[in-house]
């Protein structure tokens, strides 16, 4: 059995249409996706009196006088996977004293995209049939799985054990406790004990793939107990795809989507499985 797996598209529309077009011409049996799925910030455009706009983005202040270069902003800005809003100078004020405006936004914005990526993957996979399995992250609102739900033909699959082929694949989108408070964190006994039980459903662990967002000591323990084939998850702070084998696990790692704005490359993870075996894998970058 051949899977394609990605994780962490944060946002990225290009990312996520490089994710499906990838996967179809791999030739792969399967593909899987997990979180995060939404960007990280939302960039107010604010529009002067005068009618020249003006936003703040990596590189510092951009001033906005023509319409092509509005455009051109918003393009950059979802390319990196984050999110517009075009406001007047006294909408922006309001908003940058109002944390609850801003968290609003922020949830409108993903949820358009959302949608907007359900649509998408719909009419990729009516011309192009493919089993493609997609889970949140740890940094996703729970109102993303409501949105996952209405897709057509994507098979959510978070905090679930899917088989593909003789091969169980096993998600969640659960984290530790981290300084961002992110949506989905649990206490780490508590992560344990529900990896474990999501685990226990396996009935092949010696065949089963896990797909994790977060690496913590919880997780890492719960899986030793549990000894699966393949294990694909952010490893590592680095750059590139990383590998690492621990008795009969393979852990893989694609290595970070990069967030710059004008770079919307997808790394992701072709691996052929056998019976109790990775024939062969590799790191792919498109």
């Amino acid at each position: 059995m051949k899977l394609f797996l990605a994780l962490e598209l944060q946002g990225s529309t290009a990312r996520f249409v490089k994710f499906l077009e990838a996967a179809a011409s791999s030739g792969a049996d399967a593909a899987v996706l997990c979180g995060d799925l939404t960007g990280s910030a939302v960039v107010p455009i604010v529009r002067t009196s005068s009618g020249h706009c003006h936003c703040t983005l990596a590189d510092g202040r951009v001033d906005i006088t023509t319409q092509e270069e509005l455009a051109r902003v918003k393009a950059s800005v979802e390319k990196g996977g984050d999110y517009w809003i075009v406001q007047s100078d006294d909408e922006f004020r309001q908003t940058c004293a109002d944390p609850a405006i801003v968290e609003m936004l922020f949830k409108s914005a993903t949820f358009e995209r959302l949608n907007e990526w359900m649509q998408i993957a719909d009419d990729h996979l009516r011309k192009h049939p493919q089993r493609v399995l997609i889970a949140a992250g740890t940094g996703d609102w729970p109102f993303v799985d409501g949105v996952i739900a209405r897709s057509e033909f994507l098979e959510p699959c978070d905090n679930s054990v899917i088989t593909i082929d003789g091969h169980e694949v096993v998600t969640s989108s659960l984290g530790p406790p981290t300084r961002w408070s992110a949506p989905r964190e649990v206490p780490e006994d508590e992560l344990g004990t529900r990896l474990r039980t999501l685990c226990a459903q396996v009935q092949r662990p010696e065949n089963a793939v896990v797909c994790l967002t977060s690496d913590c000591k919880a997780a890492a323990k719960a899986l030793r107990d549990f000894k699966p084939l393949l294990r694909v998850h952010r490893l590592t702070p680095g750059p590139m795809g990383t590998s690492h084998r621990s008795g009969p696990t393979l852990s893989l790692d694609p290595g970070p989507q990069l967030t710059e704005s004008e770079d919307s490359s997808l790394r992701a993870v072709v691996a052929v499985l056998g019976d109790r075996t990775v024939e062969e894998w590799s790191f792919v970058t498109v």
